[in-house]
C-alpha cells in the first residue's frame, strides 16, 4: 500500500507530532486537518496530510495540553 492510500489514527499522528490525542481532534473539528470519518464515527487521517501538516509547521506554536483554560 502506497503512503498516499495509508491512513493514520489520531494517536499516529498525534505521536508523530509530539502532541496529545485531544489536540489532534481539535485541529480536525478546527478543520486544520482533512479525516475520513468511519461509519462507526472513528476518523482517520490520510498519511498525505503529514507531509502538508509539516510542510505548514502545524503543531509548532500549538499550546501544550491544558493551556486552553480559561483566564478569569
Amino acid at each position: 500500500m502506497s503512503d498516499m492510500n495509508k491512513y493514520l489514527t489520531l494517536r499516529e499522528v498525534a505521536g508523530h507530532f509530539g502532541v496529545s490525542y485531544p489536540t489532534v481532534s481539535r485541529w480536525c473539528d478546527m478543520g486544520l486537518i482533512e479525516y475520513l470519518r468511519l461509519p462507526s464515527g472513528i476518523r482517520r487521517i490520510p498519511a498525505s496530510e503529514i507531509k502538508r501538516l509539516e510542510e505548514h509547521e502545524i503543531g509548532k506554536d500549538q499550546p501544550a495540553a491544558g493551556e486552553y483554560r480559561q483566564q478569569v
